[in-house]
């Protein structure tokens, strides 16, 4: 929802959710997130209603 001040990652089997993470829910200064979307490059790219503006870029750690 556009009050959300956290990212909730769910994890699917078919239909239904099994699985919750909230990603960013310590984020300061407090955000709240407006849209997320997927880039080309797999990122997600998030846009918070911070008073400059700020778009967030999210890529999943490295795999070793």
């Amino acid at each position: 929802g556009l009050a959300s001040q956290s990212l909730v990652r769910l994890s699917m089997s078919g239909e239904r959710v099994v699985g919750e993470e909230r990603l960013l829910a310590d984020m300061q200064p407090k955000e709240r997130i407006r849209d997320v979307r997927q880039g080309p490059d797999g990122a997600l790219y998030l846009l918070t209603d911070n008073k400059d503006g700020r778009v967030l870029k999210l890529v999943p750690p490295a795999r070793r």
